[in-house]
């Protein structure tokens, strides 16, 4: 039978029947031309001459061979244009795989526990919970606020992230109608406010633990210590670093004079007086909101800075939560009156005197002893 209609039954048959499968690809060889000898150029020969110069083995000269087009050059094997570029492609894509891989390198800051979460795929959940210990008048109303303003999952008493920008454009609205009030928290006339159940800028912990902390990167409550106990347990013993934000005794003690509209008398050195006079501006239930019970959670540490304003934390705390896709500005908030030194007689009381008060805060106040031995130490947060 003629060529074309025979069976691949033998060696050279089944080589002219592959070929005539890539005849298409227009860069085909015939099996006589598939030698170990390295290509030779045939220009000036005739197509003729192309089918009868090397013969196979075995074979007739007389042999009819397909008809086959003319090729510049011929090689031991020839890929495809198409291969070629199959090939390629499949080379790029695992060259860009590598380098994505290659890429994933995460940037970290060693502050014990404390890690940054910012690599080259973007934010990456905190391995630890960041609990703000909320003293009172040390900023903490607007750090929480700066936090919840700027960051997601901030869970505060002082304010959410899921609703805080809101919250601040009431601020602007509502500053005008209480120029005369101490504090515009609580009054901004939001569901939460009008119903006698604080406010979204000042929300009972009632409703935060309704709520739940189990979404929570960062949360700040101004509660007794106990309470972070709870939500330990809460939470499964995940780690904790728990933040605490340090003052100076005298001036911190002045503000909080202030706030409760209280006046602090130098009449009298003796420890018993100043005592008597300290406790009139310290409340016990703002004492209770540091305590042992906090150095006796497991996995959780314990961090203290000193910064004002605040910005400095704020931007800290930025290199670890993500980042709001809407900000805004932040509109500031007043919780004290202002303060007068020159009415603050214990400035001027000397040095002696204000020892012994620093002595009375420290002996009677857990806060403060805790203060001044964590700023002189490693646990002090690098801002």
């Amino acid at each position: 039978p003629a060529p074309r209609e025979a069976k691949c039954t033998s060696e050279i048959k089944t080589k002219i029947c592959v070929l005539r499968r890539r005849a298409k690809k227009n860069t085909i060889i015939h099996p006589h031309q598939m030698t170990d000898k390295p290509a030779t150029s045939t220009r000036g020969q005739t197509q003729n001459d192309i089918r009868t110069t090397h013969p196979p083995a075995g074979t007739s000269s007389n042999t009819p061979l397909p008809p086959v087009r003319p090729a510049a050059r011929f090689s031991k094997k020839i890929i495809s244009t198409d291969k070629c570029r199959k090939f390629f492609a499949f080379l790029c894509t695992i060259v860009f795989v590598h380098i994505q891989i290659s890429s994933l390198e995460f940037n970290y800051v060693d502050n014990d526990k404390s890690l940054t979460t910012f690599g080259a795929v973007g934010w990456v959940r905190p391995k630890v919970i960041y609990g703000h210990i909320h003293m009172a008048k040390t900023a903490g109303t607007e750090i929480n606020a700066l936090l919840a303003m700027r960051y997601e999952r901030v869970c505060g008493h002082k304010g959410y992230s899921y609703d805080f920008y809101q919250v601040n454009e009431r601020h602007k609205q509502y500053s005008e109608n209480y120029k005369n009030v101490k504090s515009i928290l609580g009054k901004t006339k939001d569901i939460m406010s009008t119903s006698g159940l604080g406010g979204r800028d000042q929300i009972p912990m009632g409703i935060m633990q309704e709520v739940g902390f189990e979404d929570c990167d960062y949360i700040s409550i101004e509660e007794p210590a106990s309470t972070w106990r709870n939500l330990d347990l809460q939470l499964g013993g995940l780690p904790m670093e728990f933040h605490v934000r340090c003052r100076d005794p005298l001036s911190h003690l002045m503000s909080q004079c202030n706030f409760h509209n209280k006046k602090f008398k130098c009449e009298s050195s003796e420890l018993g007086y100043i005592h008597s006079q300290v406790q009139k501006c310290i409340d016990d239930f703002h004492n209770l909101r540091y305590g042992e019970a906090l150095t006796k959670i497991p996995n959780a540490t314990l961090k203290c800075f000193d910064r004002i304003p605040p910005s400095k934390y704020v931007d800290y705390m930025g290199n670890i939560l993500q980042h709001r896709r809407i900000q805004g500005d932040y509109f500031h908030v007043d919780t004290n009156k202002p303060r007068s030194k020159a009415n603050e007689c214990l400035w001027n009381a000397g040095q002696d005197f204000q020892d012994k008060i620093r002595s009375v805060l420290i002996a009677y106040y857990e806060i403060y002893g805790f203060c001044e031995e964590c700023m002189a130490s490693g646990d002090r947060l690098p801002l």
